[in-house]
């Protein structure tokens, strides 16, 4: 993945030929604004209870806070262009770091409810404790996602909109956010006006443990990673992964965390009982083909484009009908585990559910599916 980007723009109507000092834009603040937003970032985690907090500091949850690395990283990188004659403008927008200090909190607080909730009461059982968990997990999840938004996609669009504002010749950025410009260059001139004329970022070689400053690299990886967040906050905003086509079924492969592991198929292919398509998820795109009957599916799916988390090889799904769902199992790489997918378009946290009560109910049943 790039860790730093060098973008020369041409901002439409904007940049100016004559300038004798080149301005160059920095992902990052004065330092008095990002003293306000470490400040703003105090106060929020000052408010959260103290009893709030889990009382085994085993525990290991510390407060959200920045390390000053990074200050340190862009002052440095600041002050050296501006010893060269550059003039530096800062790109950042303060609200939405105070939003993503807001969101960042909001997380921290679900998560402060694990050690709190996530304990069997007397005579609990089962079901209500997955219920429990399951409920949880799904906050936490959004709740994570929502700060990610901010962070990774809200900061990107302001970012657009400071360099076309300021019409900077250079902007010096992350590599993730430069990654999906280069990408996404004829949107982006559209929309803003800003079209690029080099780009070049560092690379790191771990072999050894070193960056090389390339000239138009490569970086589909973080490309890929915005692309499934994108589809992440779609869930959390819509329900759905690819809210404007109907997928066949819907799905889950980890059922304590069902949006981790939510999933829509698509089938574009069907002849008798075979079936092929394509499914996504919050990982990346899949082909697969099987059969399905009223009584039973079977499948095999492989990744193609994916993130780092994704499953390499083949993944089989071997399921049965039960009241109306498909649950089975799930074996890939020597590991196994559960699944559930239904035709009726519900919601991850319901079919998690729904498969704590189908596993509870009905052992008979799912000792029928193939292992």
């Amino acid at each position: 993945m790039a860790l730093l980007s060098l973008i020369f723009l041409d901002v439409v109507e904007t940049c100016s030929f004559l300038q004798v000092t080149v301005l160059r834009g920095f992902e990052w603040f004065s330092r008095d604004q990002w003293q306000l937003i470490i400040d703003n970032l105090k106060e929020l985690v000052s408010e959260i209870p103290y009893e709030s907090y889990p009382q085994d500091p085993s525990d290991g949850l510390a407060p959200p806070n920045y390390s000053p690395i990074a200050n340190r990283y862009w002052s440095r990188l600041i002050d050296f262009h501006r010893d060269t004659g550059h003039k530096p403008v800062f790109l950042e927008d303060m609200d939405t770091w105070f939003r993503f200090n807001q969101a960042t909190v909001e997380a921290f607080k679900q998560e402060l409810r694990r050690s709190k909730l996530l304990v069997y009461d007397w005579g609990e059982s089962d079901m209500t404790y997955h219920r429990k968990l399951v409920k949880l997990n799904e906050a936490i999840h959004k709740a994570d996602i929502r700060a990610r938004k901010v962070h990774e996609i809200d900061r990107d669009y302001k970012l657009l909109e400071a360099i076309a504002r300021t019409g900077v010749d250079v902007a010096v950025v992350g590599g993730c956010h430069s990654a999906y410009w280069i990408s996404n260059q004829d949107a982006i001139r559209r929309k803003y006006g800003i079209s690029f004329d080099s780009y070049s970022a560092d690379v790191p070689d771990y072999h050894r443990r070193n960056a090389t400053f390339t000239i138009n690299p490569s970086d589909s990886e973080s490309v890929l990673d915005r692309i499934l967040l994108e589809r992440a906050v779609a869930l959390v905003e819509t329900g759905r992964l690819v809210p404007d086509k109907k997928p066949t079924y819907v799905g889950i492969w980890d059922i304590p965390m069902p949006s981790t592991g939510y999933f829509e198929m698509f089938v574009d292919g069907r002849s008798g009982d075979k079936i092929s398509g394509i499914i996504v998820d919050t990982v990346g795109d899949a082909v697969f083909e099987g059969t399905a009957t009223p009584d039973e599916i079977v499948f095999t799916k492989r990744y193609t484009p994916a993130n780092r988390n994704a499953v390499e090889g083949d993944i089989v799904y071997r399921g049965i009908k039960m009241g109306g769902d498909f649950v089975g199992r799930i074996h890939a790489d020597g590991r196994s585990g559960s699944f559930l997918m239904s035709e009726a378009l519900t919601s991850p946290e319901n079919m998690s559910i729904r498969f704590g009560y189908k596993s509870s109910h009905m052992q008979t049943e799912l000792t029928r599916i193939k292992q």
